[in-house]
C-alpha cells in the first residue's frame, strides 16, 4: 500500500492510499479523489474488434513508406493511416453462432418415443434463426420435430418454433441443415417423435423436461415434469440476428483515428475535431503488452481514457466510427 507524503490532513498531502484514494497537488490546491473503478468489461465482441484492430495495426505498421504513401488521396479527407484503417475495419466481424443443446452423442440410456422432451443444458447464447439441427437417435425414429421453447413459470413451457424433420437412422450423429427455427437467447431445444428413442443421459446435466404426447406446435404451453441430472443428444447451431444486412456502405461510415498518450495515473480525454452525430464505439490498443489503459467515457464530441499503469506513461493508437457498439 503506497502512504501519503505527508500526513494526510495537512495542506502538502500527496500519495496514494490502498490504491482506492489519491492525494494530488493542483495550483495551491490538495485534492483527494477516488481512483476511478474501469468501466471496460471486455466483452467477446470487444474482444474480436480488438484482435482485428491490433492486426490492422501491425499490417500498417508493416508496410514500407512508398506503400503507406499510396495511401493518401484515396480517401478525401483522411489521412493515409485513417484511410487504411477504414478500409481494414470497414465491415463488422461475424458474430459467434448461436450454440443451444447438448452434444449428440451416444449415451448411457434412451428416452421412448411419443413424448415432447426438452434439454436443460445449453440455453441459446443469442437470439436469431436455428438452420442446423444434430440429433442422435439409439432407435430409428419417424415424425421426428425439433423445436426451441423458453419457461413461462418454472417448470412451464411454451414452444416458440418448430420444424418438421422427418426419419433419423439411428447409430450415429446425425445433422439436419436448410432450417429455419427461431430462437431467442435463453431458450432451449426440444423434440417429438413418433417412434424411436433418443440417447439420454440420466446423471451429471441440467435435467430434461418431459410431457407426454406432442406439445412441440408453436404457441403450445404446457406444465413439464423434471428429470433432474438428465440430458438429450440433440442440438442445434443457428446464425444471430436472422443474417444478412449487417454490412454498411463505405459512405455511411464515419471513422476518426489518431494517438493520444498519458503519465501514468492519469485520466485524458481525447476531443474529435468533428463532432459524431451519435455516440461512436472506440476502439485501442497499447503499443506494450503490459500497459494498462482503459475506457471511462465516450460521447459524441470526446472520449476519455485512463492509464492505469503506477509507473510508465501509455501511448495508445485508437480509432472511433459511428458503425456501432463492438
Amino acid at each position: 500500500m503506497s502512504k501519503p507524503k505527508n500526513p494526510l490532513l495537512s495542506f502538502g498531502a500527496r500519495g496514494t492510499i490502498a490504491d482506492s484514494l489519491t492525494f494530488q497537488r493542483r495550483g495551491k490546491l490538495t485534492i483527494a479523489e477516488s481512483i476511478p473503478i474501469p468501466t471496460d468489461r471486455k466483452s467477446p465482441a470487444q474482444l474480436i474488434w480488438r484482435q482485428i484492430y491490433r492486426n490492422a495495426v501491425a499490417t500498417w505498421h508493416a508496410l514500407s513508406p512508398e506503400e503507406k504513401e499510396a495511401w493518401r488521396g484515396v480517401c478525401p479527407g483522411l489521412s493515409p493511416y485513417q484511410c487504411f484503417m477504414k478500409s481494414e475495419l470497414k465491415y463488422p466481424p461475424p458474430p459467434p453462432p448461436i450454440y443451444i443443446g447438448a452434444d449428440a452423442i451416444t449415451r448411457e440410456t434412451q428416452i421412448l418415443a411419443v413424448n415432447t422432451v426438452i434439454t436443460k443444458d445449453g440455453p441459446a447464447n443469442a437470439t436469431g434463426m436455428l438452420h442446423t439441427v444434430k440429433v442422435y437417435a439409439r432407435e430409428d425414429m419417424t415424425g421426428f420435430i425439433a423445436g426451441t421453447f423458453y419457461t413461462t413459470n418454472g417448470n412451464r413451457l411454451k414452444c416458440r418454433d418448430s420444424e418438421l424433420i422427418g426419419d433419423v437412422e439411428a447409430g450415429a450423429e446425425r445433422t439436419f441443415t436448410g432450417l429455419s427455427i427461431a430462437v431467442e437467447e435463453g431458450d432451449y431445444i426440444g423434440c417429438f417423435f413418433d417412434t424411436g428413442t433418443i440417447e439420454r443421459d440420466k446423471d451429471g446435466f441440467a435435467g430434461v423436461w418431459y410431457k407426454p404426447n406432442q406439445w412441440i406446435d408453436p404457441g403450445d404451453e404446457a406444465d413439464y415434469s423434471l428429470l433432474t441430472n438428465d440430458a438429450l443428444s440433440l442440438n442445434g447451431i443457428g446464425e444471430p440476428g436472422g443474417g444478412g444486412g449487417n454490412q454498411p456502405q463505405e459512405d455511411e461510415i464515419m471513422l476518426k483515428s489518431g494517438q493520444s498518450t498519458a503519465p501514468a495515473k492519469t485520466e485524458t480525454q481525447v476531443d474529435f475535431t468533428t463532432p459524431f452525430t451519435g455516440t461512436p464505439s472506440v476502439v485501442f490498443v497499447a503499443y506494450a503488452e503490459n500497459d494498462t489503459p482503459y475506457l471511462l467515457e465516450v460521447t459524441p464530441t470526446y472520449f476519455k481514457w485512463n492509464n492505469a499503469s503506477k509507473f510508465t506513461p501509455v501511448t495508445i493508437d485508437w480509432v472511433a466510427t459511428d458503425r456501432g457498439n463492438p
